[in-house]
């Protein structure tokens, strides 16, 4: 089952869990990287189920084309599902529609650039507005409480997988793009929590930021079992 909004809530700082046996010669190196880094920031109820995965990925390494294009199905992931997730999030309906219903990315030639660059706008623009209207009525006590707007936003992107998703070349970009956007949902969330709260407090506020979040979550990790499901079909023609 995947995790519910009570347990990925409870999960804000994943538990440490022993780690994974080395990768076996037969494993696919996509998926076994993917399912090694993402396990470690899933909340308990997820990663049971993420372990069988660890058996399924027996005998599926493949040919170099096989894993190219395993590899280039994670990048289209966080392309057309991962980032319009966040948009979506943070009202930027349209700008999500856009990117995700590009073409399949196959190459770099295939990466929307343009629409990315106007949703990256639209999330910064998003971002400020959002910040503008919080600053003052929440205070800085909830950008500088432990559990910081970057760390939340940070948490939710490790927990639906984008950094096992993405190569680190690439993580900048889709991370600067969806953390705005992300950003933008957790000051709207703490704003109006603080707003409609007869006892309003800093600590509340960024609780109710970090709850906002967690449907996206949710949604994004259900999306990435079936990534795994459809990378494991993979013999390096089928998905073509």
């Amino acid at each position: 089952m995947i995790g519910t909004i009570e347990t990925e809530r409870r999960s804000v700082q994943p538990k440490p869990v022993p780690p994974v046996e080395s990768r076996p010669v037969s494993a696919s190196p996509v998926l076994w990287t993917f399912l090694t880094e993402w396990e470690v920031a899933l909340c308990d109820e997820t990663k049971k189920r993420l372990r069988p995965y660890f058996t399924k990925v027996i005998n599926t390494a493949g040919s170099p084309e096989t894993e190219e294009r395993r590899s280039w199905m994670l990048r289209d992931w966080v392309i057309r599902e991962f980032v319009p997730a966040w948009l979506d999030a943070a009202g930027l309906i349209t700008h999500a529609g856009m990117i995700r219903n590009s073409p399949e990315v196959v190459s770099e030639a295939g990466i929307p650039i343009a629409d990315l660059e106007r949703a990256r706008i639209a999330a910064r623009g998003a971002w400020n507005m959002a910040w503008s209207k919080a600053n003052g009525r929440i205070g800085n006590a909830v950008y500088d409480s432990s559990l910081s707007v970057s760390k939340s936003v940070a948490d939710a992107f490790a927990k639906a997988g984008i950094k096992a998703a993405v190569r680190a070349s690439l993580f900048n970009v889709y991370w600067s793009l969806s953390k705005d956007a992300a950003g933008a949902v957790v000051w709207s969330a703490a704003m109006d929590w603080r707003a409609n709260s007869p006892w309003p407090s800093a600590k509340d506020a960024e609780a109710a930021g970090r709850d906002a979040l967690i449907p996206a979550i949710i949604l994004l990790q259900e999306s990435a079992f079936h990534l795994l499901d459809r990378m494991m079909m993979v013999n390096g023609t089928e998905g073509r």
